[in-house]
């Protein structure tokens, strides 16, 4: 009957419209789950790359400080001859003004006892 044909019909629109959301459905699937592979690649790799350069920072850093202190120490290493000899220069100068104190001192003290 016609009726019955225009039913089996819409069965198998029905039918084919279930196989394409079924499909579909699939599909979806399949790309989110090619979707969240490509993230945490993504994601994996920002955080490499975040290591490399908190790495590289570090690596400066520590170079940096190593020159500088190179740098204090050579400049050390130049200035301690200089501050030895002013500090022998200055033992002596306190050497020679506590030897004329006393020189003086003993002078007044003759001048004193012979007037």
């Amino acid at each position: 009957t016609r009726l019955g044909k225009e039913l089996q019909s819409v069965k198998e629109v029905v039918e084919k419209m279930r196989q394409r959301q079924t499909q579909s459905e699939g599909h979806l699937r399949a790309l989110e789950q090619r979707l969240g592979q490509t993230m945490d690649k993504k994601l994996q790799q920002t955080q490499h790359n975040l290591f490399s350069l908190f790495n590289q920072s570090i690596e400066q850093s520590n170079a940096t400080a190593s020159t500088r202190s190179a740098e204090s120490f050579a400049q050390l290493q130049h200035t301690a001859p200089s501050l030895t000899a002013a500090q022998q220069q200055l033992q002596q100068n306190v050497t020679a003004s506590i030897q004329n104190l006393q020189q003086g001192m003993d002078q007044l003290l003759q001048f004193r006892t012979s007037n």
